[in-house]
């Protein structure tokens, strides 16, 4: 909701694609206790998530 269903990143490049998963910035093994806070999580096309992690 907060990201309107949008790819923060495609938004950043003036392009309009819909968000097809939610990214941890910070990944959950790494950080198990902020998996629900939303300042760690974006939401992403498959695209730009797949370049998130190679």
């Amino acid at each position: 909701m907060r990201d309107h269903g949008l790819c923060q990143h495609c938004l950043k490049e003036k392009q309009i694609m819909t968000a097809d998963m939610v990214h941890h910035l910070r990944e959950v093994k790494e950080a198990w206790h902020l998996r629900l806070t939303l300042s760690n999580l974006v939401s992403l096309c498959n695209a730009c998530h797949n370049r998130e992690h190679g």
